[in-house]
């Protein structure tokens, strides 16, 4: 996605360079160019690092994603769907002693949209609205990390730092991928409930039960 002005923006970049003439010593650097330069060199790298943006599809893990102290990593949200809740989630090794910060920013404003900033979590829940085309369209997932804690390895310097992403659709905090076994469970409980009340799961305890009277007739004698 292309900035809009960026390109009178980098011809008005190159025009500030021409100005710096050494013979008539004219200072290309005062305040207004130095601002000026920060703005184009930032929808330069902004430009660069759009095409850099990975895929974060629901139900669709991304494994072994790479991501250094201080850096901050933008994940593009495709296919979701309008009125739904999501979550993201982010697990890694516990030897690492850092600490993820997850936020859902815009790409235009580079704002939270959540309007707070999680700290020490692994994981964001968000919801869709009923426009989810243009959601997704300027709606990102921003990764940072941080170093927090102890470790008790010595003089440890940690490089690049693994972890696994996931986004998934969930119902009141519950994933929805984890509704089957739910259910499945429900069923077996409910199928040992009701055997039990007709009496046909009596056999694994006829043995204990025997055993019981057969130490009371032992008593009694």
């Amino acid at each position: 996605m292309m900035p809009v002005g960026t390109w009178w923006h980098r011809a008005g970049f190159f025009a500030v360079l021409c100005r710096n003439d050494p013979v008539l010593g004219i200072n290309v650097w005062d305040n207004w160019d130095r601002e000026y330069f920060g703005a184009v060199l930032s929808d330069i790298f902004y430009d660069s690092f759009s095409l850099c943006e990975d895929l974060l599809i629901p139900e669709r893990p991304l494994d072994r994603q790479e991501i250094r102290l201080g850096e901050k990593k933008i994940y593009r949200l495709e296919q979701l769907r309008s009125l739904s809740s999501y979550e993201v989630k982010i697990s890694y090794p516990a030897t690492f002693p850092v600490s993820f910060y997850i936020e859902l920013v815009d790409d235009e404003r580079s704002q939270v949209r959540t309007g707070r900033r999680l700290l020490n979590t692994e994981k964001l829940e968000f919801s869709t609205p009923e426009n989810v085309e243009e959601f997704s369209q300027h709606s990102r997932i921003a990764i940072e990390v941080d170093w927090h804690g102890i470790t008790w390895k010595q003089n440890v310097t940690l490089g690049q730092i693994v972890y696994n992403i996931h986004l998934g659709r969930v119902f009141n905090g519950v994933p929805i991928e984890s509704f089957p076994h739910i259910a499945a469970v429900l069923a077996l409980v409910c199928f040992f409930v009701l055997a039990t009340l007709r009496n046909e799961l009596t056999w694994p305890f006829s043995f204990l039960i025997s055993n019981a009277r057969d130490e009371n007739f032992k008593r009694q004698d």
